[in-house]
């Protein structure tokens, strides 16, 4: 039997006002799993992907999200993560050209496909860039988020930008009793379970800066066979008009679930 999650995250204790996080100018790379609990090759990945919880690097140099896509629920499996949002996002990295198919477990690194974890040792990690990308903070001030990019000098302004804001949950485990992972339990981290894509335009003081506000959702449903999630971390990344490619990323732990209501 699975129980139905409504995690409160605006139960705030004392120490979440305030909270803020920052990358510094260099590149963060952006690392996309797209994945299912119904595909017999993605818990290998979704281990590794999972391993990276302790990494030094974490947060500073990459910034991990999981997207649970939908297309393989008709086999025997619902995925209770996905989305049809997701499986959306994935194929539309085809068509901008970012993919050259569209499948599972597929990484995306900084908006292109990147094969080299099935090519190395679990040790591999994305590419590091010294790449001047700009300036991105997110800083809570009340029931609200409030991000802002400072774009590095060398990159043209362009007629809008697009905030992407995601919630991700860690020690999640489903009991799959169907599909092609059939009695397995499969452990998951970085699960994005909540995924908010703003629109802004530069400053008209200051060309160079853009800003958002996001009101923090009250809930987040999810149906598992597990306690809520320990841990949540926000995460976030700018890309320009219609394309999906980040400019530039950040995020951090957000909080334990101690100091959520269910």
């Amino acid at each position: 039997m699975f129980r139905l999650l409504a995690i409160s995250i605006l139960a705030f204790s004392s120490t979440a006002w305030g909270w803020q996080i920052s990358s510094d100018s260099q590149r963060v790379a952006l690392l996309e799993l797209y994945t299912s609990e119904g595909c017999s090759s993605c818990p290998a990945a979704d281990r590794w992907l999972n391993g990276l919880v302790n990494h030094p690097d974490l947060w500073q140099r990459f910034v991990p999200v999981a997207f649970h896509v939908d297309y393989w629920d008709w086999i025997g499996w619902k995925d209770r993560f996905a989305r049809p949002s997701h499986s959306n996002r994935q194929r539309t990295y085809q068509r901008q050209g970012g993919l050259n198919a569209v499948y599972t477990p597929g990484f995306v690194v900084d908006g292109k496909e990147w094969r080299n974890w099935f090519r190395s040792t679990n040790s591999t990690t994305p590419p590091e860039s010294s790449e001047d990308a700009g300036v991105l903070s997110l800083e809570q001030k009340g029931n609200e988020l409030v991000a802002r990019y400072q774009l590095p000098e060398h990159q043209a302004g362009a007629n809008h930008y697009n905030l992407d804001f995601v919630i991700t949950g860690f020690d999640l485990s489903n009991r799959i009793d169907a599909g092609e992972n059939r009695g397995k339990v499969l452990e998951h981290n970085f699960v994005v379970l909540h995924h908010l894509r703003q629109m802004s335009y530069p400053l008209p003081d200051s060309p160079g800066v853009l800003q958002w506000r996001i009101a923090l959702p009250q809930t987040i449903n999810q149906q598992s066979q597990t306690k809520e999630p320990r841990r949540l971390a926000i995460s976030a990344w700018v890309s320009t008009g219609d394309f999906l490619r980040p400019l530039q990323a950040t995020g951090g732990w957000w909080r334990n679930s101690k100091e959520n209501t269910l």
